[in-house]
């Protein structure tokens, strides 16, 4: 379980980052393009979450 949480550690990095670039779309209007991002966001933690969980679990 602790190598799960460890190999976590760089795509949640990846999804903060990318939340935060969202969040900087957001001020500058760009609500569409903001959305994306959190959506291509939430995607990329939940598909590393489901292929780490395979194969280390």
């Amino acid at each position: 379980m602790i190598r799960f949480f460890a190999s976590m550690l760089i795509p949640l990095w990846i999804f903060v980052y990318t939340i935060q670039f969202g969040r900087w779309m957001q001020k500058k209007k760009l609500n569409i393009a903001a959305a994306s991002v959190y959506v291509v966001a939430c995607l990329s933690l939940a598909v590393a979450g489901a292929v780490f969980w395979k194969v280390y679990l």
